[in-house]
């Protein structure tokens, strides 16, 4: 594999799991909120 498309990938990959764990803090503190 191109070592571009691989730093490509690496870099959305990182991207895609931070907001994944903004999503997750977000349900939780409303969860936490709520209660």
């Amino acid at each position: 594999m191109n070592m571009a498309v691989m730093k490509r990938l690496n870099r959305q990959g990182f991207l895609i799991a931070g907001l994944h764990l903004l999503v997750m803090l977000n349900l939780a503190a409303d969860f936490l909120y709520a209660s």
